[in-house]
């Protein structure tokens, strides 16, 4: 590497000098990525229900208008707040009978207001499929109720009831192993450029000649006594 750039030709060199690092390092990512996604990580399932968000009724003399639809719409953020509310989740873990706090519950709910519709989408992320169910159903009573209480006129309507993944959510076995060959590769080619800059030793006729911009005009044959003294030194 001349200068104080680099050739694509270089880059190629560079890359086939440590291609032995590079790829001792996409084996131990890779395989780092495949011990923690099999054997590691504990697989999470996810339980979740949908409820939409509207009027208790609408009779003869009723209308649903825009301005209803836009009203429950903005209630929605409303009522995502109230699910996640401590007291209330306090209830539902009581009702569920889990082992759990606050804290830990509200660490694994995740509440969506899907855009530009009256459903509210309510999800429970856990390695244990029994206490996911548990916990949905114990917070879909408790929000039912306490809703009707805030908003009278409101109605709250399950349009799913709680669904369980057949498969775990989480951990993604594809995509981190894809990440962790990737990974294995980025790093590969760092290290061997940090390799590269830190050997100072120059190994070919052709790297002398650009180090100092001058022709080779000889090279001394490595005898038998040379290479003794050579080794000496290394071993020193």
């Amino acid at each position: 590497m001349g200068d104080n750039y680099i050739t694509i030709e270089d880059f190629l060199k560079i890359l086939k000098k440590r291609l032995k690092l590079i790829l001792i390092m996409i084996i131990i990512f890779t395989a780092a990525s495949v011990i923690l996604s099999f054997y590691v990580i504990k697989p999470k399932y996810e339980a979740s229900t949908k409820f939409f968000i509207g009027k208790e009724s609408i009779g003869e003399d009723q209308s649903y208008s825009q301005n209803d639809v836009i009203m429950y719409q903005n209630l929605m953020k409303t009522y995502s707040e109230i699910i996640k509310t401590p007291d209330i989740l306090s209830s539902s873990i009581n009702k569920s009978r889990v082992d759990l706090d606050v804290d830990d519950v509200l660490g694994k709910l995740k509440v969506l207001a899907i855009a530009d519709t009256q459903i509210l989408e309510v999800s429970y992320r856990s390695v244990d499929t029994d206490e996911a169910k548990k916990i949905i159903n114990g917070l879909t009573d408790e929000f039912i109720n306490i809703s009707k209480e805030l908003v009278p006129n409101g109605n709250v309507k399950v349009l799913q009831k709680v669904r369980l993944s057949e498969n775990p959510v989480t951990p993604n076995k594809k995509i981190n192993i894809a990440i962790g060959l990737l990974s294995g590769i980025i790093f590969g080619i760092i290290f061997a450029f940090i390799l590269e800059i830190l050997d100072k030793t120059v190994s070919s006729k052709e790297e002398l000649e650009d180090d100092i911009d001058l022709p080779v005009i000889g090279v001394l044959p490595l005898t038998e006594k040379t290479r003794n003294d050579k080794n000496e030194r290394m071993k020193e």
